[in-house]
């Protein structure tokens, strides 16, 4: 049904853009007034200018928080706006945030454009896109996956526990394409893409790998993100991925704690690939002895394999959380440290806050696919105890008890070779060639019936 309403209002659409052609878009564009103030025109005034379009087809519903994208259109001085239908009006005070979406028609080029609300009249409203303009060709594609809005809990908006919605995504899998022709009528049309695959669960944290040393810790936080689909997947090729994180800083000292720190917000974007193996040298105090050991694992793995690497290490919260995910990227490693003095602590590391994934090239059944992702916007909790270090602290001290031991054992050894070498050894020696002595005189004893038998048969030969 919801399919059919939408194609239905894209056919309005159509017919309202093939209908008054370039003056549509001159309804659309900017006025500038004396002063250079910007206007737009109204959202509703520029629907209504089909005679076809009636606003009962589409009805407002206070508990529908979704957004529902209903096309596209160019302004004349090269901006772009996407119209949304929102059923939940100006009740709700929804307002959206960004738009996932490309100038190519195609996956190559996607990006997030924020959006900047410049009209709304009941459940319509008129967004101009930020940061992306028309282009002068004859043809131009615009390829739209999704469409956010912030996080709401009390929209039934839900993760899993231990990870933060930052932005609610609703798919809108179009392509519009424009034709523009010699006389400078304009054409459009739309269609829907199937290179699209949509995120139905997910779940964010960090894992600590640790390099002690004697006044505390200092080591790696490994970043990851697990998923569920809605496509099978036999094998993950490629992933790209948005995310943003800023910088923590506690100390607590004399008693009194500081409160944390956080440094100015920074973005960053990845692309990882299947066979990248990740090598995060590491050690203890006591590596002098033996040297170092490392830390190994796949950018992109299953949930399967990866719980049997790190499963016996998690809390149960992060092990239930990624058990019910189908696949797990670790795709950023940032530092973790701390320091214990007798009336201090100190520890930095880096929060991920949103974790956007864009775009997957994956096998199934032996055939490639490059899609488009819809995928809300997610990030780490400042973990569950709320204390804001990490979900999952490894316990170092673990490698390190057991590194003691190995030195142990090998002081030991040294020492009990030193021992053996000197008085003890003598004596050792006297007690081990008297009981060799005598266990070859009780064996000599048992043998001799029957070497003086076989001797008797020999001399009456």
């Amino acid at each position: 049904m919801m399919k059919y309403k939408r194609f239905l209002t894209f056919f309005l659409c159509l017919a309202l853009m093939i209908t008054i052609g370039g003056e549509f878009f001159s309804a659309l564009g900017i006025k500038a007034s004396a002063a250079e103030a910007v206007t737009y025109s109204n959202v509703l005034d520029d629907l209504s200018k089909d005679s076809s379009f009636n606003p009962a087809d589409y009805p407002a519903k206070a508990d529908d928080y979704s957004l529902q994208v209903i096309q596209i259109a160019e302004g004349t001085n090269g901006e772009l706006f996407v119209y949304v239908y929102q059923p939940s009006e100006n009740t709700s005070g929804i307002v959206a945030t960004k738009v996932l979406m490309s100038n190519t028609g195609t996956n190559d080029g996607l990006d997030f454009y924020d959006l900047d609300l410049v009209s709304a009249e009941g459940v319509f409203y008129k967004y101009l896109i930020k940061g992306l303009t028309r282009k002068e060709e004859y043809t131009r594609k615009y390829l739209i996956i999704s469409i956010f809005r912030p996080w709401n809990d009390d929209y039934g908006d839900s993760t899993q526990e231990g990870t933060i919605g930052s932005e609610k995504a609703y798919p809108v899998e179009l392509i519009f394409t424009y034709e523009t022709s010699i006389d400078g009528t304009i054409t459009i049309s739309a269609e829907y893409t199937e290179d699209i695959i949509t995120v139905i669960d997910e779940c964010a944290g960090e894992i600590y790998y640790d390099n002690a040393t004697p006044s505390g810790q200092t080591g790696y936080l490994s970043h990851y993100y697990a998923f569920s689909t809605n496509k099978p997947i036999d094998s993950i090729y490629k992933a790209y991925i948005d995310f943003d994180y800023d910088y923590h800083y506690y100390l607590h000292t004399g008693g009194l704690s500081q409160p944390t720190k956080i440094d100015e917000q920074r973005s960053e974007s990845v692309e990882i690939t299947k066979d990248e193996i990740i090598n995060l040298p590491s050690g203890s105090f006591w590596f002098v002895f033996w040297g170092k050991y490392s830390y190994d694992y796949p950018r992109i793995n299953s949930t399967k394999d990866f719980l049997a690497q790190e499963g016996t290490d998690l809390t149960d919260q992060s092990k239930n959380a990624i058990s019910q995910q189908q696949w797990i990227f670790r795709y950023y490693e940032s530092d973790y440290n701390s320091s214990y003095l007798s009336t201090s602590t100190m520890e930095e590391w880096s929060h991920v806050t949103d974790i956007r994934m864009f775009r997957l090239i994956y096998e199934y059944n032996g055939q490639i696919y490059d899609v488009g992702v819809v995928a809300d916007v997610v990030g780490e909790d400042n973990v569950s105890d709320g204390s804001g270090k990490p979900t999952y602290i490894w316990e170092g001290w673990k490698k390190d008890f057991e590194d003691v031991m190995k030195f142990l054992m090998i002081i030991a050894i040294f020492l009990l070779f030193s021992f053996l070498s000197g008085p003890l050894g003598f004596i050792l020696k006297i007690i081990y060639e008297g009981v060799t002595f005598l266990l070859s005189l009780v064996l000599k004893i048992l043998l001799f019936p029957f070497k003086f038998f076989v001797w008797l048969l020999k001399k009456n030969e």
